[in-house]
């Protein structure tokens, strides 16, 4: 057999047909995750306004990713129909692939950077570019000049057989994989249900909770300040290491004016009450983290803050 004539899935072809087979797998096991991560809880109490840990535009990132990836499966699934068919579309779908996956990956990476920022993207997600990136500098030469690859995919269908495989693909993979997430998702999902049974933490979602503290701050601070009433602004909220700070403006007074005795009497038990009524507060406090209140005067010094850890509240 000459050069020429070499084809059949066999030689370097075997490889493809190894990525070929392998991706819907992969692709499964990312679907499976996902469905892991919403039972568990773990998107609602990102992605639920109501959720002290609620991150803006979670949800919308998780609804793409999942839309991403039921494309791909059914991309996926139809090319290891085009590809034991040995049909002339094949190089085709394959090398749109190849460009696909990396331009989405990178768009995730990207919008995960933005939204849930800052935090350093997973190592399986900056590998998968770098794989992606593989695959295009070595199997997409390979498609458009190898013989054997020119040889052995020459069946040819009508338009119609190929439409009417891909819509049958689409509606038994797509659509009820999609119709399985949107159930699965949940619209609205209230503090109570987001923290019944989930608190404290353990070790590792404490460390992600915190994260979702932070981010859940820097959220809140570009809607302030705002007057809490004529007399007191607040300013700013922060996370830092294990205390949640806020920090609050006396805006008719300057610290020197306060009488920080009397002040400081009054506050306490105004603050205390107030804290141990407020949910976000109490969870807090449920995982060892303290609360701080900080008072300045107009002029930008301090008055007075306040720390607590949830002691004096009831059970």
């Amino acid at each position: 057999m000459t050069k020429s004539e070499v084809k059949g899935l066999s030689g370097w072809l075997a490889v493809i047909a190894l990525g070929v087979l392998v991706s819907p797998i992969r692709l499964l096991g990312e679907l499976f995750k996902f469905s892991s991560l919403i039972k568990e809880g773990n998107v609602g109490y990102l992605a639920a306004e109501a959720s002290p840990g609620y991150i803006e535009w979670y949800r919308e990132l998780i609804y793409c990713e999942i839309f991403v990836n039921l494309f791909s499966l059914t991309v996926c699934i139809y090319m290891v129909y085009l590809f034991f068919s040995k049909s002339k579309h094949f190089p085709k779908i394959y090398i749109f692939m190849a460009f696909f996956t990396p331009i989405m990956q990178s768009v995730d990476a990207y919008a995960v950077k933005s939204i849930m920022s800052p935090i350093i993207l997973p190592d399986e997600l900056t590998k998968g570019i770098f794989l992606s990136l593989i695959t295009i500098v070595i199997w997409v030469p390979y498609m458009l000049m190898s013989k054997r690859v020119k040889n052995t995919f020459v069946e040819e269908k009508s338009i119609k057989h190929y439409s009417v495989t891909f819509a049958i693909l689409f509606l038994f993979v797509f659509q009820p994989g999609a119709v399985y997430f949107s159930l699965l998702l949940p619209s609205e999902v209230s503090a109570a249900a987001i923290n019944q049974n989930k608190l404290p933490f353990s070790e590792d979602r404490l460390i992600e909770y915190k994260e979702s503290l932070r981010k859940l701050s820097e959220v809140n601070n570009k809607k302030l300040p705002v007057m809490i009433d004529s007399e007191t602004r607040l300013d700013s909220s922060w996370m830092l290491d294990n205390v949640y700070e806020y920090r609050y403006t006396l805006v008719n007074l300057e610290a020197e004016e306060v009488d920080v005795d009397s002040f400081d009497h009054h506050m306490t038990a105004v603050i205390a009450k107030a804290s141990c009524n407020d949910e976000f507060v109490r969870n807090l406090f449920l995982n060892n983290i303290e609360v701080r209140f900080s008072y300045y005067g107009s002029n930008g010094n301090i008055v007075s803050s306040f720390v607590f850890d949830g002691s004096n509240c009831e059970a």
